[in-house]
């Protein structure tokens, strides 16, 4: 492969439409269970079936609100905790994004996004080196890029 056949523009093309196609793949089949989506959908219809209309549906959305603002609150106070000791663990942060896999389920997905990343910058490029720098990009920066996305 010659050195400026990288810069060809069938060559861009393609790389720019496997990326998003695997963008796209992992944003409709990953995202809802890293966010907790789809079960936050599934607990609204479940109180939403089960609600009665009146004086109840208040009172509840009340006690919502306070423990929305509680758990706000003793997230905050963590964090602050935390940033104080200068340490916070991967369960914090993971906590942290609102997400509620386990550290094995990070690591499982952090390992599939690698290995994802790695294999489609060798398809672009064929280079050995770039491939091991998309495994250790896709391995250890994405997945920390995205607990750090989903806490703001």
């Amino acid at each position: 492969m010659e050195p400026n056949s990288l810069l060809d523009p069938s060559v861009l093309a393609i790389a720019v439409l496997v990326a998003l196609t695997v963008g796209g793949l992992l944003y409709v089949f990953v995202y809802p269970y890293l966010s907790g989506e789809a079960k936050a959908e599934q607990r609204v219809k479940d109180v939403g079936s089960s609600r009665k209309v009146g004086v109840a549906e208040a009172r509840l959305a009340d006690l919502t609100s306070a423990r929305r603002k509680s758990v706000a609150d003793s997230l905050k106070e963590l964090e602050t905790q935390q940033i104080e000791k200068g340490k916070t663990t991967l369960q914090d942060r993971i906590a942290q994004a609102g997400l509620t896999i386990d550290t094995k389920k990070f690591y499982t997905f952090s390992a599939v996004g690698a290995v994802v990343f790695a294999a489609m910058i060798y398809f672009v490029s064929t280079n050995l080196i770039a491939t091991g720098m998309g495994l250790i990009i896709g391995a250890f920066g994405l997945p920390n890029w995205i607990l750090s996305h989903l806490k703001k």
